[in-house]
């Protein structure tokens, strides 16, 4: 018995089949277009950059991705740059004058630089030729991204060439002979490539064969590093610089690196604007154990500054690093064992055993900091200097400094120093004043000044500082300040290194000691384009992925049109 289909279940089977069949299509092209739209192009020009370069510049002057809304933001805060409908026009007028500037006026960025920009620019420095040899001469290839209406006979205009044929190119060389170091040019398509003729010829090779710093795993790998969309890149290869450096002889004038270390397998620089900054990142891939290094001594994690706190809010400058001592005992423990610094590091100690040696005088030391500020404290050049030294509990701390006044009491019974006790803040301060202290006159003779306050040990060169620290302790201190809060934002988080610079103080200082004439021409010609910049930040930080560090200018209230 055959049996019939109840009416419609057919016809509606297909339809069923012809939706998940158009839903799967949909589905699959949506897939395809967000890895092959949603990742990171490649720049068609890396593709000509040997894989064997040995640094490699990228310099975007395009503006890609999200940097052309970011630059204008943060041009926004300087004086001409507010009306963002006219940036490009204004980006053209500002490189006009600079390089005019530049060149004297021979030169003009609209006129002649402009159309060889219009993508990515690379300069590739290679040094060791195809061969395996040094090169002996200056090998570089520059490759630009034009927009085609400009080619060799724009870089090479009145001067006499010769042709090399090479892959099918025409490769115009400068002079009358096409050796390896004459500066050679090639076209092709939108693409110009300039620099010595072998690198020339090489850059050309990399695009036929597929083999460019295109798909080189480890540019991707330090390229990934960096987050979003660059004006500029640099990377160093590790393992070519130093064969570069073995060839060219360098060994016996520049010490090897302690234990048969090696440099990192790469660096790459990154610089990248943000609406209210400029951020310059510094990545450097994991560096291998030395093989035989010495027992050293443990350095504890990154972690919040507990040091900035007691900064005063009004400070120049201020520089802080974690596990300040035990990475100096470190650092001299290694050196001491390379024959040409093992003397010198031996006699350092015995020098200092009266304070227990390099490691007990040093090692105490969890966090350092250094602050530079004016104020009217009186310090070296109207600037005060205090140091900042955290110990890992207050005993420690007590001891060490008691340890310090003891030899300094002694040195006081022979009348090399003066020493006297106030207190400030309800702490005790003690001051050493150098008698003669050389190159200072007689009645301005060289003080300093310490405390302890709780595990916090204090030096400085006035008394007004010592007792801003003291009184410091939250409000008012660098860790509550807006202009340092908004730098530490854009800086790493938790950085075992971290310096500082108050641009507003800074000038505000700066001010204050220019005769009435000049400051007045400083606030009039140079005030309106600098004021705008709040802050510049460097920090740091190592750990099991690499070194990373980051420099940081961040800008205040927007300029006046």
């Amino acid at each position: 018995m055959t049996v019939q289909p109840l009416p419609g279940v057919g016809a509606s089977r297909g339809r069923w089949l012809i939706a998940l069949g158009v839903a799967g299509a949909a589905i699959a092209v949506t897939v395809i277009a967000v890895l092959v739209l949603g990742g990171r192009q490649i720049p068609e020009g890396l593709r000509y950059v040997p894989a064997d370069a040995v640094v490699v510049a990228e310099l975007r002057l395009d503006l890609p991705g999200d940097q052309l809304q970011k630059v204008g933001n943060l041009l926004a805060h300087f004086p001409g740059f507010a009306d963002q409908s006219t940036l490009a026009q204004k980006l053209d007028e500002a490189g006009d004058r600079l390089v005019e500037a530049l060149t004297n006026g021979t030169v003009s960025y609209t006129r002649d630089l402009k159309a060889w920009v219009s993508g990515p620019l690379y300069a590739a420095f290679r040094g060791v030729g195809t061969s395996g040899r040094l090169m002996t001469q200056p090998s570089g290839l520059f490759i630009a991204t034009t927009n085609g209406a400009v080619g060799c006979d724009e870089l090479f205009e009145g001067r006499t060439t010769t042709s090399d044929f090479y892959q099918g190119f025409e490769i115009r060389v400068l002079g009358s002979m096409a050796f390896s170091g004459a500066t050679a040019c090639v076209v092709d398509d939108r693409y110009v490539l300039a620099g010595d003729l072998e690198s020339v010829r090489a850059g050309l090779q990399a695009r036929a064969r597929g083999d460019g710093l295109a798909v080189s795993e480890r540019y991707m790998t330090a390229r990934a590093a960096l987050s979003g969309d660059q004006l500029a890149t640099a990377f160093v290869a590790g393992d070519a610089f130093e064969r570069l450096a073995e060839l060219r002889g360098a060994t016996p004038t520049m010490p090897a690196l302690p234990f048969g270390a090696s440099l990192p397998d790469w660096t790459i620089i990154g610089v990248r604007a943000e609406d209210d900054a400029l951020v310059v990142d510094s990545v450097a891939a994991p560096l291998v154990p030395p093989s035989a290094a010495p027992s050293l001594l443990s350095v504890a994690p990154a972690h919040p500054s507990e040091l900035t706190r007691h900064v005063p809010g009004t400070a120049i400058a201020y520089a802080e690093v974690q596990g300040a001592g035990p990475s100096l005992v470190n650092a001299l423990t290694l050196l001491g064992t390379e024959p040409m610094f093992a003397e010198p590091i031996g006699e350092l100690d015995q020098v200092l055993i009266g304070f227990g040696g390099i490691e007990k005088l040093l090692g105490w030391v969890d966090d350092a900091g250094v602050v530079v500020t004016s104020d009217g404290f009186e310090g070296l050049g109207d600037l005060a200097v205090g140091m900042l030294l955290l110990a890992p509990d207050e005993a420690t701390a007590v001891a060490r400094v008691e340890n310090v006044r003891s030899l300094l009491a002694l040195a006081a019974l022979g009348g090399a120093v003066e020493l006297e006790t106030t207190t400030i803040n309800g702490v005790e301060v003690t001051t050493v004043t150098l008698v003669e202290a050389a190159g200072l006159p007689a009645d301005q003779p060289l003080q300093i000044r310490f405390a302890v306050a709780g595990r916090l040990v204090i030096i400085g060169t006035s008394e007004d500082l010592v007792g801003a620290i003291l009184a410091t302790d939250g409000d008012g201190s660098l860790a509550r300040s807006e202009a340092f809060g908004r730098a530490m934002a854009r800086g790493l988080a938790n950085p075992s290194t971290r310096l500082y610079l108050s641009i507003e103080s800074a000038i505000s200082f700066g001010e204050l000691s220019l005769p009435a004439e000049a400051a007045s021409a400083f606030r009039t010609d140079m005030l309106p384009y600098i004021g705008p910049i709040e802050a510049i930040d460097m920090s740091a930080t190592e750990g099991p992925d690499g070194a990373r560090a980051r420099i940081v200018m961040t800008v205040g209230e927007p300029g006046q049109p």
